[in-house]
């Protein structure tokens, strides 16, 4: 529901901004201009995250404003940086969440007839994800282990094709080739040698981590069959809600089902570990924080 002309955006609102960056001089930086961008105040949804800075702006209103982000922000090329912003706000309506009721269930999905359906299916899906969570972490921790055990020295190489590689999977989340990429992450002032640098240590050990995998795989000599390769078909098609014979014809592009092939046998090999060692139980954690933290 659109808010009236003369209405500050507060929390909760829909809004649309246009908005860029400034360099020093206040000039526009090309390269991070951004328009009709649609998020919720306070879904914090982007990487600049400027839903506070926003609240009280008025739909026509254009601001300017600095941003501090802190040191351990998660968007490693903004952490500890202050970047300077104008936004204009061109759209302001306001969030009117329906009723819980079972007409609410059957908008969401026809398969739902009542809103206990609904909270039935939320509930099982809640459920297998922390499943799968658990299963990461314990993962997380057997291959940690094996890690201190086992040291490698990684040749200069690899890491300089790791690292080639995360800029260009950077580049593709944000919809940029990687040239621009570089540019926005070092406007202001920082060097891709210093980022790279941030990045060597997690990159090391996923690498070292990935040598550990593939040569466990090896030595198990997993086998993958057609039953297997039929399986995962279904469970793929059952998680999207699309037909197998979809899923089929998505994998026979390629090297998409030597992929498949690849990921059975990593799965396997996660199974047998789990199955072959005990853990003990952790510290009890609300379920969005465990979710959340991926340390």
């Amino acid at each position: 529901m659109d808010r009236g002309e003369d209405a500050p955006a507060q929390k909760g609102d829909i809004v649309t901004v246009d908005y860029c960056t400034l360099d020093e001089n206040g000039t526009v930086s090309p390269d991070d201009e951004r328009k009709d961008f649609v998020f919720t105040i306070g879904s914090s949804r982007g990487v600049y995250q400027f839903d506070d800075e926003i609240i009280g702006m008025k739909k026509g209103e254009t601001k300017e404003f600095e941003k501090n982000y802190p040191q351990d922000y998660a968007e490693a090329h903004l952490a500890g940086q202050a970047i300077k912003f104008k936004v204009s706000l061109t759209a302001l309506k306001e969030k009117k969440l329906p009723d819980l009721d079972d007409d609410l269930a059957q908008d969401v999905d026809e398969k739902f007839n009542t809103l206990e359906d609904l909270k039935n299916s939320i509930r099982e899906r809640l459920n297998k994800n922390l499943k799968t969570r658990l299963r990461d972490l314990k993962i997380e921790k057997l291959l940690q282990k094996i890690m201190e055990n086992t040291p490698v020295v990684l040749p200069e190489s690899m890491i300089r094709a790791e690292t080639e590689g995360r800029w260009r999977r950077l580049a593709h989340m944000y919809g940029m080739d990687a040239e621009n990429m570089m540019k926005l992450m070092t406007h202001s002032e920082r060097a891709r040698e210093d980022i790279e640098s941030e990045w060597r240590e997690s990159i090391e050990k996923a690498l070292h981590s990935r040598l550990i995998v593939e040569t466990l795989i090896e030595e198990q000599k997993f086998d993958v069959n057609e039953a297997d390769i039929e399986a995962e078909f279904a469970k793929i098609a059952a998680d999207n809600n699309v037909d197998i014979e979809e899923v089929k014809k998505r994998y026979q592009e390629g090297r998409a089902q030597e992929f498949l092939t690849e990921e059975i046998k990593e799965r396997k090999l996660f199974e047998l570990m789990i199955a072959e060692n005990t853990f003990n139980p952790g510290e009890k954690q609300k379920y969005l924080d465990l979710m959340a933290n991926n340390g």
